[in-house]
C-alpha cells in the first residue's frame, strides 16, 4: 500500500461526540465527531480527499469515516436529515505531546473545554490504512480550535 495522505484545515463544524479529555468507554479511543451540512464545501473537500487518498492507496472500496449524522430522541438514535458526521481520531501520545487545543484567540485551552455542540475548526490528516483484514481511510485530528460554545447543559440554581 502506498503512503498517501492529505492535510487539511477545515472550516467551521459542529462538534458531535467529543472524546479528547478521556477516551470512549467502549473502545478506549480519542477523537471528535465533526458534524457538517451535507452540502457544505468543507464536507466536499474532506470527501474529495478521502476518495483521492483511497484511490492512491488502493483502498477506495474500504471503510469511510463519513456517516449519516444522528440525534437522540430520548430513547434511540434517529437520522439527522441534511447532515453527515466525520469521525476523527487521535491517540493519547499525540494529545500529551503534540496536539493543540486553542480558543478563538489562538490561546491554548484545556481539552475539557471542548464539548458536544461547540463550533470548532480543525487540522486533520486523511490517511489510508490496511490491517490485512480491514482497510479504508481514516482521519487523524492534529489540532482543534474552539470558535464558540454550544449547548448549555447546566441545571442552573436550585429552587
Amino acid at each position: 500500500m502506498t503512503e498517501a495522505k492529505i492535510n487539511l484545515i477545515t472550516g467551521e463544524f459542529e462538534c458531535g461526540f467529543v472524546n479528547l479529555a478521556s477516551p470512549t468507554p467502549q473502545h478506549n479511543k480519542y477523537g471528535v465527531e465533526m458534524i457538517l451540512p451535507d452540502d457544505s464545501p468543507d464536507l466536499k473537500a474532506i470527501t474529495t480527499a478521502i476518495t483521492k487518498v483511497g484511490k492512491d492507496a488502493g483502498v477506495e472500496d474500504g471503510h469511510s469515516p463519513v456517516k449519516q449524522a444522528t440525534s437522540w430522541d430520548g430513547e434511540k438514535k434517529i437520522p439527522r436529515p441534511g447532515y453527515l458526521c466525520v469521525a476523527t481520531k487521535t491517540n493519547k501520545e499525540s494529545l500529551e505531546n503534540r496536539f493543540k487545543a486553542l480558543d478563538i484567540e489562538n490561546q491554548e485551552i484545556d481539552l475539557n473545554q471542548i464539548r458536544k455542540g461547540d463550533t470548532a475548526r480543525a487540522k486533520i490528516c486523511v490517511k489510508p490504512y490496511d490491517t490485512g483484514s480491514i482497510r479504508g481511510v481514516t482521519i487523524y485530528l492534529n489540532a482543534i480550535q474552539k470558535l464558540s460554545s454550544g449547548y448549555d447543559d447546566s441545571f442552573g440554581p436550585l429552587p
